[in-house]
């Protein structure tokens, strides 16, 4: 994956090569490039980068990374990845009324101010997210398709430029769940990104330990279990979800479920599918 980085150089004139040298020897960079007339520096990295830590070198050596910066994908999207060609028509009227259905359905069960930072997991192209943005403080859209976060990227900018977001509330991630370990998050939210997802025990224990604040909220919203029709002859992990086991599953990373209803039904192939929200809150620690 590659990300490009712009930053301000009041400093120094050029990049100098120690610079180089040091974010080129961090733990998952495998290249970087400069180019000092566009002020940016071009990273080559895998999944197991530490986003951080490239600051961290950045500004220790006087460059300041310039705010709503995009750790991701700028040009090059891997083969392996399966919304490559479905990624720029993604946003389809029934795609849009879905987040806005779901949207609404979290609302009805949860407060949402500006004093809260939220994470769409699985974000895609941000229907979600950008939906809520204006009535939180800041946003995390984590989602691991480079194909998708760059459609999200092209609309967040323009949203910028309209002055309708503010760049530094938002922060943009390409990875799994497993990339975001700060425990900050009051809300993580998702919708029809979990039956995408192999592991899912794995991925509410990393939630309820590593992202939510004690007494934070993950809201999911997918199918319900479904014989597969859904995607057609597209393999998934999970053809939708027993609700009662996805119940337990939350239970067992110590979140408490606080309720569970079907909400939305989807017509697809001929289909009928329910569309399920399961609200759970992280145990309060002593």
């Amino acid at each position: 994956m590659r990300a490009v980085i712009k930053v301000d150089r009041t400093n120094c004139c050029i990049f100098n090569n120690s610079l180089s040298r040091e974010i080129s020897e961090l733990n998952g960079v495998y290249g970087v490039n400069i180019d000092n007339y566009k002020n940016e520096v071009i990273v080559d990295y895998t999944d197991e980068v530490n986003v951080d830590e490239i600051y961290s070198k950045l500004n220790e050596n006087g460059y300041s990374v310039m705010p709503g910066q995009f750790f991701g994908n700028a040009d090059y999207i891997s083969e392996q990845d399966n919304f490559k060609n479905k990624a720029g028509d993604w946003d389809s009227p029934m795609k849009v009324e879905m987040a806005k259905k779901f949207v609404s359905e979290m609302l009805k069960n949860i407060n949402l101010g500006n004093e809260n930072k939220v994470l769409d997991y699985g974000c895609g192209t941000g229907l979600v997210g950008m939906e809520v943005a204006p009535l939180v403080k800041s946003v995390v859209f984590l989602d691991n398709s480079a194909a998708m976060v760059n459609v999200l990227e092209n609309k967040l900018g323009k949203a910028f430029e309209k002055h309708e977001y503010s760049s530094e509330n938002i922060k943009v991630i390409i990875g799994d769940i497993n990339k975001y370990i700060t425990k900050d998050i009051d809300v993580v939210f998702s919708l029809m990104a979990l039956h995408h997802v192999e592991d899912i025990q794995a991925a509410f224990e990393h939630i309820s330990a590593n992202i939510l604040k004690p007494g934070g909220i993950l809201v999911i919203g997918d199918l319900k279990e479904e014989n597969g029709s859904f995607h057609g002859e597209e393999k998934v992990p999970h053809n939708g979800f027993n609700i009662p086991n996805l119940a337990q599953q939350l239970e067992f990373s110590e979140m408490e479920v606080i309720t569970t209803n079907t909400y939305n039904s989807i017509q697809k192939n001929g289909n009928e599918y329910e569309q399920f929200i399961i609200v759970a809150k992280k145990q309060q620690t002593n």
